[in-house]
This record gives C-alpha cells, structure tokens and sequence, in this order.
C-alpha cells in the first residue's frame, strides 16, 4: 500500500500541506519566545528578580550602593548606602546628583538625615555616623521610562555611579 500526499477522491477534502507547516512552524516559534519571555521575568529581566539586583563599590571600598538594575516607571524601590569606615566625616555627608533626582521622586530616607543642602549639581544629606560606618536606604520611586544614571557619594571622599533600565 502506498501512502499518499493527496486524500482520496471520493472524501473530497481540501487541504494546503504547505501552508499547514508553515503554521506549525509559526506554532512552535511562538512557543519558544512566550517561553523565553516567561524566563526573562522569572529570572527578573523585566523587574524582580534575583538577576535585577546589583551593586556598585567604589575603588577605595568605602561606599557600595545596593539597588534594582531593572525598574518599572511608578513603582517604589529601594537604593541601599553602605558607607564604611574610615570616615573623617562627622557628620557624614552624602550626596547625591540633581539630574537622578529629576528621574525619580524620593518617596523616604532612613534614617532621617539631620538636615540636607540643595546645590546646582547635587543634593547633599547630612547623617551622624558612627566607627562601624552607616546604612542609609532611600526609598524612591522612578517617574517614567528611561535609562537613568545615578551619581552618589561621600562629600570630598568617594564615588559611584550606576544606570538602571526603567520600563514603562
């Protein structure tokens, strides 16, 4: 018995075996990218995630920011400031550069800095310190979509600077 491409003539069925494979194949290619978008999210690609957390250290060691690589616009977040001694500073002044701050809204800072300074180029958060060093988190929310870079450090001392990937 030969099998054959075309039905039998008398059941009459219409059928486009090429147009089938090309569906199937678009079937199996679709497959394959919800599958690859389900594991970019899970992995935290497109948000949370344990590839979305990051650090950055300066050179010398004594400061190292925390923070989210991928945000999402409007949703709060958290940078972490690790400042480690020695620090010279009493009280420790960190800074912070204006044009991140256009980027996002500060939504809180703990602890509380003892008082702040607003300057062309940067604000600058004044804290008491102690020999350990100090954590300082900072509570923001990113305003929209974008490739924001982040510039923080210690007034007269180091610096880091970091991008984040904000999605709509």
């Amino acid at each position: 018995m030969q099998i054959d491409d075309q039905p039998p003539a008398h059941l009459q069925i219409d059928q486009d075996l090429t147009h089938e494979e090309r569906q199937w194949k678009a079937e199996r290619i679709s497959r394959v990218i919800m599958l690859l978008i389900a594991t970019a999210g899970l992995l935290g690609l497109l948000g949370r995630g344990p590839l979305s957390y990051t650090s950055v250290r300066s050179a010398d060691g004594t400061i190292e920011v925390r923070y989210h690589r991928f945000e999402r616009a409007l949703a709060s977040s958290d940078l972490v400031v690790s400042v480690k001694p020695p620090t010279d500073q009493t009280p420790l002044a960190i800074w912070i550069d204006q044009e991140y701050l256009g980027t996002v809204k500060l939504e809180r800072i703990t602890p509380e800095p003892n008082w702040s300074e607003v300057h062309a180029d940067r604000v600058v958060l004044y804290f008491d310190a102690g020999p350990e060093g100090a954590v300082i988190s900072l509570r923001q929310q990113a305003l929209g979509p974008g490739l924001p870079q982040a510039q923080l450090g210690i007034e007269a001392g180091s610096s880091v600077s970091f991008r984040q990937i904000v999605y709509p």
